[in-house]
């Protein structure tokens, strides 16, 4: 059992180091990384933010993000860091959508209102 979970995770890192050279390019943009990653490309962000994806250079906050294939690639293959960052995403939506929720208003309590005030 423990050959062929072995066996499986080369399989898989001769995949991802397989994708990046067969797609001949050095570096990736956002799109190109959320794909390999397993990601959105919305959650690309989140994760540069979190620090788990360090672009290319130093870019400028509003231009495009490039990311070292050969580095993705390794994150790809990497459980821990997948897990790390699954939760990442996780944690950043569910905090998102608390928010987005708790400023919606409450049907009730304004049709309430308008009741107490007729």
């Amino acid at each position: 059992m423990e050959n062929l979970y072995f066996n499986n995770r080369q399989k898989q890192k001769s995949e991802a180091f397989m994708v990046v050279s067969l797609g001949i390019k050095a570096r990736l943009d956002a799109g190109e990384t959320a794909k390999v990653l397993g990601f959105s490309t919305n959650d690309i962000p989140v994760l540069i933010t979190e620090k788990m994806l360090k672009p290319l250079g130093k870019p400028v906050p509003n231009s495009t993000k490039y990311f070292s294939a050969y580095v993705i690639a390794g994150l790809a293959d990497n459980p821990e860091w997948l897990n790390e960052a699954t939760q990442i995403i996780y944690d950043h939506w569910k905090g998102r959508n608390a928010r987005k929720s708790i400023n919606l208003p409450r049907t009730q309590t304004a049709f309430s209102e308008v009741a107490i005030a007729a």
